[in-house]
């Protein structure tokens, strides 16, 4: 039986909470959370918002040449499904992409 867009939109939406979970619950942080998220970049090859997070939280870690090329993937994915602009708006108040455009000359 094929899955429904809307049961994998349900199953991201849990693991996005799960994954914020873990960061934000102590003993976890960056770190984990980007261990859940890693794995879902396969999973959801459409979603850019996987990539957009785990350039944040590499962003975060100090691991600007990582953070890039999520960044990256992030936009080539969003290019190709047609949420390039949501993406950058989200970017624009994203306090966790702050290294990475200090890091390319941009804030």
């Amino acid at each position: 039986m094929a899955k429904r867009p809307g049961f994998l939109a349900s199953i991201m939406y849990w693991l996005l909470v799960v994954e914020y979970s873990t960061r934000m619950v102590k003993g976890g942080g960056l770190e984990a959370a980007g261990c859940i998220l890693a794995p879902l970049v396969d999973d959801f090859p459409k979603n850019p918002i996987i990539c957009y997070y785990l350039s944040c939280y590499t962003a975060q870690l100090d691991r600007l040449t990582e953070s890039t090329q999520w960044w990256d993937k992030a936009m080539t994915i969003a290019g190709a499904t047609g949420q390039l602009n949501k993406i950058r708006l989200l970017a624009l108040d994203d306090p966790d992409l702050i290294p990475l455009l200090k890091g390319i000359g941009k804030a």
